[in-house]
């Protein structure tokens, strides 16, 4: 039986972009494009409710 793979979620931000902070402990940081790469679901839909942050999962 093979492996379920995860999803691995990206989202780009507008310009200027750095850190976003997912709670108290920590947050992803973007990298020099602008993109965030996560595999939690609840992160990912996190970042789409900023303006103008846009999904590029499939990109």
């Amino acid at each position: 039986m093979a492996a379920k793979s995860k999803t691995v979620y990206k989202v780009i931000a507008p310009k200027p972009f750095t850190y976003v902070a997912t709670n108290y402990f920590g947050g992803l940081w973007a990298d020099e494009k602008g993109v965030f790469v996560t595999d939690n679901e609840e992160t990912y839909k996190y970042l789409l409710t900023f303006a103008e942050f846009k999904d590029i999962t499939g990109i």
